[in-house]
């Protein structure tokens, strides 16, 4: 519904690459943190607040409440 390069998508992927290698996966969650911060570089440029939080490996905030009914 919101597509692979939204915002909200991307701050999830970095969140999960977060807890992926916090977990243990480094490989796996260094791989996925990397295709985010490709998309991030490509969308919005290196010095971008978001950015910058995914390429330190701080959590991103996003907003993911479910449409009213």
């Amino acid at each position: 519904m919101l597509g692979a390069e939204h915002p909200d998508t991307l701050a999830a992927g970095s969140n999960l690459a977060i807890s992926r290698r916090a977990d243990g996966d480094r490989q796996g969650g260094n791989a996925l943190m990397e295709s985010m911060l490709n998309i991030y570089r490509r969308l919005l440029g290196e010095d971008h607040p978001n950015t910058v939080a995914a390429a330190n490996w701080s959590r991103l905030s996003c907003d993911l409440e479910p449409p009213p009914t």
